[in-house]
């Protein structure tokens, strides 16, 4: 934007037809902009998890991020036998984030399912793949910005819920995230966001 200004800055002073081009183009960033800002005011949390719940932001998140680069999106709802606390519900959506956005950068999928399942007081999330897979001892060696860290991001969050993650991949085989956690959990335990969503 502050270098649009300037070139219009200076295109007054010699050529006043250019101006009209180039305000039309700051006004295309500045959409642009705005777009962006809103979309990632609603990823931070969007107000469908406090309107609708979990399942119906998991559902909306998954088609806004995938929609894009053309993965389907299926969303396996074993409902709930009743709202979660509500930092419950912001861990859960976090994990959600964040293994979509892995499966985005590494993955090569062409498919993704979701299932959000309870079993009296046990609570499963599951997020799979059809993607190329990898050998998940090699998460040993984290990297910046790879994979790994994604990974270990979700494994915290699970932890704080008082749950685990387990992790299924192969090379060629895609890959499923699991967690599960007991709602029994005492909710001030899960209110502490260790890692934000990249």
């Amino acid at each position: 934007m502050l270098v649009g200004l300037d070139t219009i800055n200076i295109a007054t002073q010699s050529d006043i037809s250019r101006v009209r081009g180039h305000v039309h183009d700051l006004k295309s960033i500045a959409e642009d902009m705005l777009s962006n800002i809103h979309r990632l005011i609603a990823d931070l949390r969007p107000s469908l998890l406090d309107d609708l719940g979990l399942v119906a932001a998991i559902e909306w998140y998954g088609e806004q991020r995938l929609k894009p680069y053309r993965l389907s999106f299926h969303l396996l709802k074993n409902t709930l036998e009743e709202r979660l606390p509500p930092p419950v519900e912001t861990a859960l959506f976090r994990i959600v984030q964040e293994g979509l956005t892995n499966i985005v950068r590494h993955a090569n999928a062409s498919s993704v399912m979701v299932r959000l399942g309870q079993e009296q007081d046990l609570v499963t999330l599951e997020i799979c793949d059809d993607g190329v897979g990898f050998d998940p001892q090699q998460l040993e060696a984290l990297e910046p910005g790879g994979r790994g860290l994604g990974l270990l991001g979700m494994r915290e969050r699970a932890e704080i819920l008082g749950g685990s993650l387990e992790l299924e991949s192969a090379v060629g085989e895609g890959t499923t995230v699991r967690i599960h956690f007991h709602t029994y959990r005492d909710e001030e335990t899960v209110t502490r966001d260790p890692y934000p969503v990249s």
